[in-house]
């Protein structure tokens, strides 16, 4: 499945590009302090979009599927982020009721924690600020989406087309390995899944998804 093998270059290009980078970078002096770090990630984090965009130029089976195939087109831009502020409405409450039972997980598991939180404690670094945003806000969206929604969930769609909730399967299974990649800890799968059953949900809209669905 075209879909598939897409999907897992997308997640293979995650993988190796961040462990290459920091490989490379453990050789350099202050690799280790939290500057290090944070400009080892920013380095990673182009060359994961960098690569990312490379690979939808290679043709699969004899098909592209290329960026405007996912959607990401100039005539999309406008309609995508009125899509993407109601789906950040409707994943509010869900979220949520998410974090809430994660506090009552959290009694009996560990607090969930997350890297950026701690490079972000000196608010008056603008180079952690800045590279938080780009991390959280642009490039995490951009692999992530293209990664889940735009190649997982339709291949899981796919695996699935015999029965009769395809659909409502395949965004369930990839928004639960959506929510387990995250290094947040399982308390917080629930917020995370709900985000991603939310923009599963515009991804399929008629006439936004991706052309191979």
């Amino acid at each position: 499945d075209r879909l598939a093998v897409r999907a897992a270059q997308f997640f293979g290009i995650f993988l190796c590009v961040e462990l290459g980078v920091a490989v490379v970078a453990g050789g350099f002096p202050g690799s280790k302090t939290a500057t290090g770090v944070m400009v080892a990630e920013i380095l990673a984090s182009s060359a994961v979009i960098i690569a990312t965009v490379l690979v939808t130029r290679w043709p699969i089976g004899g098909r592209s599927l290329r960026l405007a195939d996912y959607g990401l087109t100039r005539e999309a831009i406008i309609p995508s982020l009125l899509w993407g502020v109601g789906g950040l409405l409707a994943v509010v409450p869900l979220a949520t009721a998410g974090a809430l039972v994660g506090l009552l997980i959290e009694h009996i598991a560990p607090r969930p924690d997350h890297p950026l939180l701690h490079m972000l404690e000196d608010s008056h670094n603008l180079l952690f600020v800045g590279g938080a945003f780009f991390l959280a806000s642009i490039q995490a969206p951009f692999t992530e989406e293209l990664l889940f929604r735009g190649t997982l969930t339709p291949a899981l769609s796919g695996l699935f087309r015999n029965r009769s909730y395809a659909a409502p399967l395949a965004i369930g299974v990839s928004s639960l390995v959506f929510a387990s990649i995250h290094p947040q800890g399982f308390t917080l799968w629930l917020p995370l899944a709900s985000v991603g059953v939310l923009t599963a949900c515009c991804a399929i809209k008629p006439g936004r998804c991706c052309r191979a669905w």
